[in-house]
Order: C-alpha cells, then structure tokens, then sequence
C-alpha cells in the first residue's frame, strides 16, 4: 500500500492518508469457499464430540470418577481458544489458501 501526503497541519506535521488496494482478490468459485469451510467446520465437530463422549474412558484410565476428569473437554477448549487467534496470524504471514492446505495435510 502506498501512503501519499494529502495535507499539512497548523504545526506543520504531515498527515498521510493510505490508499486502498484498486481490487479485491478474485474468488474462483463460491462453492469452493463453502465446500473449503464446510470441511473445516466438519472435522473440528468430531473432534469435540470425541473428547466428550470418551471422558468416562479417560476417567476410568486416570483411575478418577467422571466429574473429576471433566477438565478434559475443558481443556480442548482452552486449546481451540488459544489456537483460534494463532491461526489468523499465521494466515496473514503464509496466506489462508496455503494455510488451509497445510492444515489439512496435517490431519
């Protein structure tokens, strides 16, 4: 982006004004974007409900009763919580498309 010089101020400072990109990036399809967001959304579900539905088998490994492990889901969430903003960062240093398909590859 490039900043231009629009005006002077009384105690003679600059004000400089940024200029908005002239187009947006183009969007190939936007069934591709729902299908790309669907997905995400499909495999973080599982993974939640994972977590719940084994409790009382993690309960019974940890030797604890079941309101005792319930920092499990807990903790999931915390988790998502802070990975939630550490993923916008990283896709505004790699971009999201590459992002996503890293991500992707991973799982």
């Amino acid at each position: 982006m490039k900043a231009a010089v629009s005006e002077y101020t009384d105690s003679g400072f600059a004000i400089a004004t940024i200029q908005a990109p002239t187009s947006a990036p183009k969007v190939d399809s936007p069934r591709i974007v729902a299908t790309a967001v669907m997905l995400v959304t499909f495999m973080e579900v599982p993974d939640t409900a994972i977590a719940s539905v084994a409790l009382p088998y993690i309960a019974g490994s940890l030797l604890a009763f079941t309101h005792e492990a319930t920092w499990v889901p807990t903790s999931y969430l915390v988790a998502n919580a802070i990975v939630l903003p550490a993923s916008n960062w990283f896709a505004m240093r790699i971009g999201r498309k590459l992002g996503c398909k890293q991500s992707l590859c991973m799982r």
